[in-house]
């Protein structure tokens, strides 16, 4: 049996648990695929957010220069220096303002306060001139560019770009204090664009300092895209989640799915495992129904064939004496009770199965049922040889019993014990009580039963595994319907062996208290 066996969960393992695999493989690679796109998406959004800031800088200094070239248009210079005071009003961050050829040598230079000299403005033109020169050609082009120059040994940024002034073109500088313009002029922009979910910080990269934040208590939060600031090189701006980070959101979402898909295959798995399992169960019944069938066929053989040779005998009229014939006669009429018992016990079988067998329960001492039996039975105990100890109490209360189906139980397991006794014929009988069963036991002194034996022996068709069952007659439904019966009258059976020592057999049937 064990090869079909192994070949249906081969067969089980190909046809559902490969499918599965293949199908969790592949979406695993699209769960990984989806995160992906998920993670580019949002990230995305998130340096759209970035886009606006950097925009936002980027039109103020346009607004700043389209304001200047209008005010130095005067070729008055007492009109353009008060129209250049003016221009520095509401600008903290603007630090200076010049102008200059393309040679350097005239130098327009208006110190609002004098921290940089003439001389660190044009170093620092001097070290970007290829920078510069594609400004001339842009301009040459018709396209204006900001351009933005930076020194960290000036502790301000400069931003360049070209005007054209009576047919000369100049390069135009605004000298900024970078932290002043992100805290004065791009504080109001990155709040609005700040969402309820989000921080958005700008930081020095040469010493990591924090310039501005959206919100202070989420310092701690880690920065999930940063971009540099385009007027301000030394500078980014970057977006924190006040929440779970963007990773963390990514790998608990990847974790849910994978322990989905998970989860179904185990699932799956569990169903295959039972369907196995189940398809072993009915194959192993199977089995064991041949079996059975074998074993009633070779029950029914023996005694038909007994009363068959005797009766031709007694027929034929061969045997001489009374004496012989009435030990034929007797042999053919306990065949004959031996062919009835095995008869009624595969019908009272069969209408258990089908749940037709119907118990006519009435209050009853099982101490009496125990003695009729006993009376009943002692010619077929004393021909084999065994001896029934009894051990009865005699305060035993009454409970509700189907008498005959209990007289059944009793017979069968005595038999058992007929059966499976080698050298010591004894049985013992006892019933005893306590405040809510009835007890009644049945002890042999045989072969016993091993451990993982005792699970089964209730099971139909199931007979113990051993040499002295294999020479033993039975169809293996005693058990069984012992076991049936005593489920119908609401108790249990339980059963307590050792190999080579012996078998109780205890019935335990519940009080109904009045």
């Amino acid at each position: 049996m064990n090869n079909p066996i192994k070949r249906i969960g081969l067969i089980l393992g190909f046809l559902f648990l490969f499918p599965a695999l293949f199908f969790t493989a592949i979406e695993i690679n699209s769960l990984n695929e989806s995160e992906r796109v998920l993670e580019n998406i949002y990230s995305n959004q998130l340096e759209t957010i970035l886009l606006s800031v950097n925009r936002f800088s980027d039109d103020v200094l346009n607004s700043w220069v389209n304001d200047l070239e209008s005010k130095i248009a005067f070729n008055n210079s007492n009109s353009f220096s008060y129209q250049i005071e003016d221009f520095f009003k509401n600008k903290r961050s603007l630090q200076n303002i010049f102008l200059t050829d393309t040679s350097y040598s005239q130098f327009t230079f208006f110190n609002k306060n004098n921290s940089s000299s003439k001389d660190e403005i044009v170093n620092l033109l001097k070290l970007n001139q290829n920078k510069i020169e594609k400004l001339y050609n842009y301009i040459t082009s018709g396209y204006r560019k900001l351009e933005p120059l930076s020194n960290d040994s000036l502790g301000i940024n400069c931003v360049v770009y070209i005007v054209e002034q009576n047919g000369r073109k100049f390069l135009l500088g605004f000298l900024i204090n970078p932290d002043e313009f992100i805290n004065s002029v791009l504080a109001p922009k990155i709040q609005e664009v700040a969402r309820d979910d989000i921080v958005i910080r700008t930081i020095r990269t040469k010493d990591n300092n924090l310039i501005y934040t959206t919100d202070k208590f989420f310092n701690d939060k880690p920065t999930e895209t940063q971009k540099e600031f385009w007027l301000f090189p030394n500078y980014q701006i970057g977006i924190a989640l006040k929440g779970e980070s963007l990773e963390s959101i990514v790998k608990s979402r990847s974790y849910f799915n994978l322990s989905l898909l998970g989860g179904l295959n185990l699932l799956l798995l569990i169903a295959v495992i039972f369907l196995y399992r189940s398809i072993k169960k009915e194959i192993h019944l199977a089995q064991l129904k041949s079996e059975f069938v074998s074993n009633v066929s070779h029950e029914l053989r023996t005694p038909l064939a007994l009363i068959s040779m005797f009766a031709e005998t007694l027929e034929l009229g061969r045997v001489r004496t009374e004496e012989k014939k009435n030990e034929y006669y007797k042999i053919i009429s306990n065949e004959a009770q031996r062919l009835s018992k095995i008869v009624n016990s595969i019908l009272n079988f069969s209408k258990m199965e089908s749940g037709k067998r119907k118990y006519h329960l009435e209050e009853a001492n099982l101490n009496e049922v125990v003695e009729n039996v006993i009376s009943t039975y002692k010619f077929h105990l004393n021909s084999k040889g065994f001896n029934i100890e009894l051990d009865l109490n005699d305060k035993l209360r009454n409970s509700k019993i189907d008498k005959e189906a209990i007289s059944e139980c009793l017979i069968n397991l005595i038999d058992n014990g007929i059966k499976y006794s080698k050298d010591e014929k004894k049985l013992l009988i006892s019933s005893n009580q306590d405040e809510d069963f009835i007890y009644l036991s049945v002890t042999d002194y045989g072969i016993g039963i091993s451990k993982e034996d005792q699970k089964k022996v209730f099971d139909k068709f199931y007979r113990v595994p051993s040499n002295l069952v294999h020479n033993t007659k039975g169809t293996g439904l005693g058990l069984s319907i012992v076991s049936q019966i005593i489920n119908a009258h609401g108790g249990k059976i339980e059963v307590k062996s050792e190999i080579d020592k012996g078998s109780t057999f205890t019935l335990s049937f519940p009080f109904e208290k009045k």
